[in-house]
């Protein structure tokens, strides 16, 4: 087992799946072993082979959270949202030690978006309960800073995630944020963790100043070290996801703290005083339930940092003598059975047409043919359907050159794809829902004028897509004009959008000082 492990984190995958196997030959009965197979079959996304490993495993332990754990990752890639709660909560149940039960119930809350079917109230009560059970019992008995509250003084702003990353998500959405702060009004310090597998951003790197490495600390060395900095406002950056650190924001570490960016939901810990957002995402009417005080930007809560290598807009496909192509480049697990019914629906309106699926799980047999059923269960042929694994970045980006019309996803919507597909021209369908995961996509098209490209309802986006597939002459002027668009807006406007979030920052640091 260890020569696996070993060679597993060498990147030598074959070598490790070979040693996992002879330790097997030798000890049949060892749980772990079967435990470590199945996680070297799930990053190569061959699910099937990594189920079979997980449920051997649990028959030898059945309390084996990790198993549990990593069983429900899978069903919920798979689109079988039931059974991937089911087995959050078994691993929820099992997991003996405190700081991993809450991050395995984290997961629970993440995969709950998935699920249509949740009231606001439910979703709102499962945070809090979170919080309840996990941070509470942290919080400071009174939230008292020695900051000095001079309402314009020089303030000092803590960002704090994992996503910090090459190509992840502050390289995409606070990149240019990062080099317009105004350094006579605002210091920046930087607490990056790193995700899996993933080394810390160089160009996010050298735009600050103050960057401390907090991937080897617990939460209550991240807290003590954050705290000891005298920060005035901290920025949580990451909420429930798996990098995510609630537990250390739960000691308090500013007067002010706030969620951001990668959250789009209530955390449900109760230091954390204003989750930031906008009028289209989050408007005063939303039934959206938060702990939080919502503190919205202007225009959008997105800042998109385009890259510089993104091939030119290209001309239709249909443009071209090509099919009318429809497609989609989200994860596999923001498709279930429910959106290929919809989807199925616009192929059949739209005779000849076709839909262009990418993603890095594509890549694997046994999903492909898996999407390959749905759709001639619903009467479209495989001829009728593109699907692709992954490719380098730039080399996906010009693939936006095969699609016509993107489809959004739902309820979980694009954010990063949907920048991308707009940067590249092709305009896209969105369904917008009430919570925020459900709005991302209809923010950013209603931000950019583009409201008769939202509908409002499952029907209401059948027809949109139908109808768009028609207006072939229209669609291809749009694409013409769309990255110059999206360019010009307060979405790609990284000097007005640093300017309003400091605004923001400014006026929740005001209303600190005048209740201190």
């Amino acid at each position: 087992m260890k020569r696996g492990a070993q060679a597993e984190a060498q990147g030598q995958m074959g070598d490790a799946e070979q040693s996992y196997r002879q330790a097997l030959a030798l000890d049949p009965a060892h749980a772990r072993g079967h435990f470590a197979l199945g996680n070297l079959h799930a990053m190569r996304y061959e699910f099937d082979l990594a189920r079979t490993a997980y449920l051997r495993a649990l028959e030898l332990q059945p309390d084996f959270a990790g198993v549990w754990g990593n069983l429900g990752n899978i069903e919920k890639y798979l689109g079988h949202f039931t059974q991937a709660f089911a087995c959050y909560r078994r691993a929820i149940e099992h997991e003996a030690d405190p700081r991993q039960q809450a991050r395995r119930h984290s997961n629970l809350l993440l995969a709950l978006h998935y699920d249509e079917g949740l009231s606001h109230d439910e979703l709102y009560r499962a945070h809090v309960e979170w919080a309840e059970r996990y941070a509470r019992h942290l919080y400071p008995a009174r939230r008292v800073a020695k900051n000095n509250t001079d309402g314009l003084r020089r303030l000092r702003i803590g960002y704090v995630s994992g996503g910090f990353c090459e190509n992840d998500i502050a390289e995409h959405f606070l990149r240019s944020v990062l080099a317009r702060h105004d350094p006579s009004q605002f210091e920046i310090i930087v607490y990056a963790k790193s995700r899996a597998g993933m080394a810390q951003s160089p160009k996010l790197r050298a735009l600050v100043r103050h960057w401390v490495d907090i991937e080897p600390m617990g939460d209550a060395a991240v807290a003590a070290r954050i705290g000891a900095d005298g920060l005035d406002i901290a920025i949580d950056l990451d909420g429930h996801n798996p990098t995510g650190s609630l537990l250390a924001f739960a000691r308090g570490l500013a007067p002010v703290q706030i969620e951001w960016l990668d959250w789009f939901d209530t955390s449900g810990v109760a230091t954390l005083d204003y989750i930031l957002t906008d009028p289209w995402t989050t408007p005063v009417d939303s039934p959206q339930r938060f702990s939080e005080t919502p503190a919205r930007l202007p225009h959008s809560r997105f800042c998109y940092s385009p890259v510089e290598y993104a091939p030119p807009v290209a001309a239709t496909p249909v443009g071209a003598g090509r099919p009318l192509t429809f497609g989609s480049f989200n994860r596999q697990d923001k498709l279930h059975p429910r959106l290929y019914g919809i989807w199925a629906e616009i192929l059949h309106a739209v005779p000849d047409s076709r839909l262009l699926l990418k993603n890095r799980a594509l890549q694997i047999a046994a999903i492909r043919d898996g999407v390959i059923t749905h759709f001639t269960q619903l009467g479209i042929a495989h001829e009728r359907l593109v699907l692709r694994g992954p490719s380098p970045h730039a080399d996906m980006l010009q693939e936006y050159s095969d699609i016509d019309i993107c489809l959004d996803t739902f309820p979980y919507n694009g954010g990063l794809t949907t920048c991308e597909c707009l940067w590249m021209g092709v305009p896209i369908v969105a369904l917008e829902a009430e919570r925020m995961i459900g709005r991302q996509t209809s923010a950013m098209l209603r931000v950019l004028g583009l409201d008769d490209w939202v509908a409002t309802s499952p029907v209401g986006y059948v027809r949109l897509a139908v109808a768009k597939g028609t207006l072939r002459d229209e669609v291809e002027s749009l694409r013409a004009t769309l990255r110059q668009r999206l360019a010009a807006s307060p979405i790609c406007d990284a000097a007005r959008f640093t300017r309003d979030l400091e605004s923001v920052y400014r006026a929740l640091w005001q209303r600190y000082c005048a209740a201190a």
